[in-house]
Protein backbone atom coordinates (compact mmCIF):
# COMPACT_ATOMS: atom_id res chain seq x y z
CA UNK A 1 0.00 0.00 0.00
CA UNK A 2 2.77 2.05 0.89
CA UNK A 3 4.64 1.72 -2.42
CA UNK A 4 1.37 2.35 -4.41
CA UNK A 5 0.60 5.78 -2.79
CA UNK A 6 5.00 6.82 -3.17
CA UNK A 7 4.23 6.36 -6.94
CA UNK A 8 1.37 7.87 -7.03
CA UNK A 9 3.27 11.14 -5.47
CA UNK A 10 5.87 10.71 -7.54
CA UNK A 11 3.76 11.05 -10.56
CA UNK A 12 1.70 13.69 -9.24
CA UNK A 13 4.58 16.01 -8.38
CA UNK A 14 6.17 17.04 -11.75
CA UNK A 15 2.32 18.19 -12.45
CA UNK A 16 2.33 20.10 -9.26
CA UNK A 17 5.59 21.87 -10.25
CA UNK A 18 4.85 22.41 -13.46
CA UNK A 19 1.74 24.00 -12.97
CA UNK A 20 3.48 26.15 -10.08
CA UNK A 21 6.09 27.07 -12.14
CA UNK A 22 4.80 27.82 -15.53
CA UNK A 23 1.04 28.78 -15.07
CA UNK A 24 2.17 32.25 -13.40
CA UNK A 25 4.61 32.82 -16.57
CA UNK A 26 1.67 31.60 -19.09
CA UNK A 27 -0.74 33.86 -17.35
CA UNK A 28 1.65 37.37 -17.00
CA UNK A 29 3.15 36.75 -20.57
CA UNK A 30 2.11 39.77 -23.22
CA UNK A 31 -1.06 39.69 -24.79
CA UNK A 32 -1.04 37.27 -27.68
CA UNK A 33 -2.03 39.01 -31.08
CA UNK A 34 -5.30 38.59 -31.90
CA UNK A 35 -7.28 38.35 -35.85
CA UNK A 36 -9.66 41.15 -34.45
CA UNK A 37 -6.94 43.33 -34.28
CA UNK A 38 -4.42 41.89 -36.63
CA UNK A 39 -4.33 43.81 -40.38
CA UNK A 40 -5.90 41.62 -42.96
CA UNK A 41 -6.38 43.46 -46.18
CA UNK A 42 -10.57 44.04 -46.62
CA UNK A 43 -11.33 42.35 -43.29
CA UNK A 44 -12.34 44.38 -40.40
CA UNK A 45 -13.41 41.62 -37.86
CA UNK A 46 -14.51 43.98 -35.09
CA UNK A 47 -16.82 45.47 -37.33
CA UNK A 48 -18.34 42.45 -39.09
CA UNK A 49 -17.07 43.70 -42.78
CA UNK A 50 -15.61 39.70 -43.71
CA UNK A 51 -15.52 37.89 -47.04
CA UNK A 52 -14.51 34.70 -48.20
CA UNK A 53 -11.06 35.35 -47.84
CA UNK A 54 -11.35 36.58 -44.00
CA UNK A 55 -13.04 33.46 -43.42
CA UNK A 56 -10.16 31.43 -44.67
CA UNK A 57 -7.70 33.09 -42.64
CA UNK A 58 -9.54 32.48 -39.59
CA UNK A 59 -9.69 28.87 -40.04
CA UNK A 60 -6.04 29.12 -40.67
CA UNK A 61 -5.28 30.87 -37.68
CA UNK A 62 -7.30 28.73 -35.48
CA UNK A 63 -5.74 25.26 -37.22
CA UNK A 64 -2.53 27.19 -36.21
CA UNK A 65 -3.66 27.46 -32.80
CA UNK A 66 -5.22 24.15 -32.50
CA UNK A 67 -1.96 22.29 -33.45
CA UNK A 68 0.49 24.46 -31.69
CA UNK A 69 -1.61 23.31 -28.40
CA UNK A 70 -1.40 20.03 -29.33
CA UNK A 71 2.65 20.01 -30.42
CA UNK A 72 2.66 21.55 -26.25
CA UNK A 73 0.13 18.63 -25.05
CA UNK A 74 2.97 16.06 -26.75
CA UNK A 75 5.89 17.82 -25.85
CA UNK A 76 4.75 17.61 -22.08
CA UNK A 77 3.59 14.05 -22.62
CA UNK A 78 6.65 13.23 -23.60
CA UNK A 79 8.13 14.87 -20.84
CA UNK A 80 6.26 12.82 -18.08
CA UNK A 81 7.27 9.69 -20.03
CA UNK A 82 10.74 10.59 -19.23
CA UNK A 83 10.01 11.57 -15.85
CA UNK A 84 8.64 7.91 -15.48
CA UNK A 85 10.90 5.56 -16.60
CA UNK A 86 13.44 8.01 -15.27
CA UNK A 87 11.41 6.80 -11.60
CA UNK A 88 10.70 3.55 -12.63
CA UNK A 89 13.60 1.98 -12.70
CA UNK A 90 14.11 2.65 -8.91
CA UNK A 91 10.74 1.48 -8.54
CA UNK A 92 10.96 -1.06 -10.92
CA UNK A 93 8.38 -0.15 -13.51
CA UNK A 94 10.13 1.29 -16.98
CA UNK A 95 7.90 -0.41 -19.58
CA UNK A 96 5.12 2.28 -18.61
CA UNK A 97 7.36 5.35 -19.02
CA UNK A 98 8.36 3.76 -22.56
CA UNK A 99 5.13 3.20 -23.66
CA UNK A 100 4.08 6.24 -22.92
CA UNK A 101 6.85 8.02 -25.01
CA UNK A 102 6.19 5.79 -27.75
CA UNK A 103 2.55 6.62 -27.67
CA UNK A 104 3.23 10.37 -27.07
CA UNK A 105 5.93 10.16 -30.59
CA UNK A 106 3.05 8.29 -33.07
CA UNK A 107 0.27 10.39 -31.64
CA UNK A 108 2.60 13.64 -32.37
CA UNK A 109 3.62 12.28 -35.60
CA UNK A 110 -0.11 11.98 -36.68
CA UNK A 111 -0.64 15.24 -35.90
CA UNK A 112 2.25 16.92 -37.51
CA UNK A 113 1.16 15.01 -41.13
CA UNK A 114 -2.95 15.97 -40.42
CA UNK A 115 -1.09 19.34 -40.03
CA UNK A 116 0.54 19.28 -43.46
CA UNK A 117 -2.12 17.79 -45.38
CA UNK A 118 -4.61 20.59 -43.39
CA UNK A 119 -2.00 23.27 -44.52
CA UNK A 120 -2.31 21.70 -47.85
CA UNK A 121 -5.79 22.11 -48.54
CA UNK A 122 -6.34 25.13 -46.61
CA UNK A 123 -3.52 26.90 -49.02
CA UNK A 124 -5.16 25.56 -52.17
CA UNK A 125 -8.58 26.65 -51.35
CA UNK A 126 -7.15 30.45 -50.75
CA UNK A 127 -4.78 30.30 -53.91
CA UNK A 128 -1.80 30.65 -52.66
Amino acid sequence: MLKKCVRRAILVFPALLIGSVIVPYVIAAPSVPSLISSEVPGCDFASGQINANCVISFIQYLIGLIFSLLGAFFLLMIVIGGYRVAIGSALGDKESGKKQIYSAIIGFMIAAFSFFIISFVIKGLAGS
